[in-house]
């Protein structure tokens, strides 16, 4: 059994595998867990300059302490109020039996969304979706962000406020600096 738990709103502890609470059987598919909340925490990038490499590049940099710079918190929020917390390298997707996206979305994503739909990744101080390509023969894997579709294994930027759709279900983004 894990050390590490989601707690439910009437506050019992569940199991952070645990998609439904054992207590009262609500809905905790995304509850942040206390291991991806101490991810979340800790996850913080050096700051550096496009291109720059090291120290070795600017003689001046090595007077001075590298400088780190938070990852800014992005959250999904979908019509219904829903969170789901993510975390720069995560995969987004349905959750459905045969599922190891570290982000499963609820019943409210439909039938359509992939187990593994797509990815976010936090790179060169912004975030970004990539959509993930489906096997041959699997339906199209749509991603909008504002309405703009994004190609599968492309990079589509997203910023707070933006909506991001996952084939019909709409999310608004929401980054939060920490």
């Amino acid at each position: 059994m894990s050390d590490y738990f989601k707690y439910c709103i009437c506050k019992h502890p569940n199991p952070e595998t645990e998609d439904s609470c054992e207590q009262c059987g609500n809905d905790i598919s995304g509850v942040v867990s206390e291991s991806r909340r101490q991810r979340i925490e800790s996850q913080v990038l050096p700051l550096k300059e496009p291109g720059q490499t090291g120290s070795e590049q600017d003689p001046i940099c090595e007077e001075k302490p590298e400088e780190e710079q938070v990852v800014p918190t992005l959250t999904l929020v979908s019509s219904n109020g829903i969170e789901y917390t993510v975390l720069s390298g995560d995969i987004v997707g349905k959750n459905r039996a045969g599922s190891n996206a570290q982000v499963r979305l609820g019943d409210e994503s439909g039938e359509t969304v992939h187990r593994h739909h797509c990815r976010f990744l936090f790179e060169n101080s912004g975030w970004v979706v990539i959509p993930l390509e489906q096997p041959p023969g699997w339906h199209t894997n749509d991603t909008f962000v504002n309405d703009r579709k994004i190609e599968p294994n492309t990079r589509g930027n997203v910023e707070n406020g933006d909506v991001i759709r996952l084939e019909e279900t709409e999310y608004r983004i929401r980054l939060l600096n920490n």
